[in-house]
């Protein structure tokens, strides 16, 4: 062949393994997402939406202390009629260890039908639906479908959940 057919061939075959490759990651990432497939039907229909560092929601409403749900130790459990959830996470641990947030925590959200389970050694939560890193002195909301959560997190303590609904939030 001559100089231009070589190149022709070589951008088929480079296609060719392109196309290859685009397909096996699209079929790991179907089943990747099938895990948060099952998690999102039992919970809710697409994955929550997240906004983050909010000043303080709705002073009127319901207000849910949640204490310490430290991750891998611990999970709050609360119910929601569906809407939108906000997070705040009031007491950090400082300082320079790995631990410390210095302020910011991620929380971690799931369904409770499929309650969270935490891997030390990786270092990786499962079941999780969504997360939302919470600076102190400020809210993060959550727009969830109703249904029952669990709720965890990396850092801190004094974790408190809010609606503006009356009857938006329960610690059932």
């Amino acid at each position: 062949m001559d100089g231009g057919g070589d190149t022709a061939l070589r951008w088929l075959s480079t296609l060719a393994w392109v196309s290859i490759l685009g397909i096996a990651l699209g079929i790991t990432g179907c089943e990747a997402s099938g895990e948060t497939e099952e998690v999102t039907r039992s919970a809710s229909p697409s994955p929550p939406s997240v906004r983050t560092a909010l000043d303080e929601p709705c002073p009127e409403g319901v207000t849910i202390g949640l204490g310490a749900p430290f991750l891998g130790r611990d999970f709050a459990k609360f119910s929601t009629t569906g809407g939108t959830v906000y997070v705040s996470v009031g007491q950090f641990r400082r300082g320079a260890s790995e631990q410390a947030g210095n302020g910011r925590s991620t929380v971690y959200l799931g369904a409770r039908a499929r309650p969270p389970t935490y891997d030390p050694h990786a270092r990786r939560l499962r079941g999780t639906l969504t997360t939302a890193v919470v600076t102190e002195d400020t809210w993060s909301a959550i727009d969830l479908t109703e249904g029952r959560y669990w709720l965890t997190v990396a850092d801190g303590w004094d974790v408190v959940i809010r609606s503006c609904e009356p009857d938006g939030i329960t610690s059932r």
